[in-house]
């Protein structure tokens, strides 16, 4: 008899024990998929308006031609300020004109432009992703800013 109720109090905390590893375990897989998602959409809010300000420092684009010196002094000083941050001069359909990751690294040779419309028609929604022209298998937090002369798309 005692050792029935041994045995039977065995499997209780056994039960009991895989039970909260298995919900420890969700919870944990959980926490780390929302914190992730969360993190991006902090990055993505705090950088929205990293694309303007960027544009602020000086005429990048001049007659419809790139302005090399001015698109390079500005590759340099984003480098120097955050060195993980990378630029990349689109054209409307989304074909990479310029970017400034070392040659080679950049894989795609255009990005789609659905996500960075979405962005500019100030989403409710973060994080929003663009294709990672690094890495095409995944997608990535961008900001994006439109250049704009006389009022029109360049």
């Amino acid at each position: 008899m005692i050792l029935r109720t041994q045995t039977l109090y065995a499997k209780l905390a056994a039960v009991l024990l895989v039970l909260f590893l298995v919900v420890g375990g969700v919870t944990l897989a959980v926490t780390l998929v929302t914190s992730f998602y969360y993190q991006q959409e902090v990055q993505q809010r705090i950088h929205r308006d990293l694309a303007d300000h960027i544009l602020a420092e000086g005429l990048l684009i001049e007659d419809g031609e790139i302005v090399e010196e001015a698109l390079k002094h500005v590759f340099h000083m984003m480098m120097v300020i955050n060195p993980s941050i990378e630029l990349y001069l689109l054209d409307t359909t989304g074909r990479i004109l310029s970017y400034s990751a070392p040659p080679g690294r950049v894989q795609l040779a255009s990005v789609s432009m659905e996500p960075v419309e979405r962005l500019l028609a100030e989403p409710v929604n973060l994080p929003v992703l663009g294709d990672d022209p690094r890495n095409p298998q995944r997608g990535n937090i961008f900001s994006v800013a439109p250049i704009l002369r006389d009022g029109d798309l360049e």
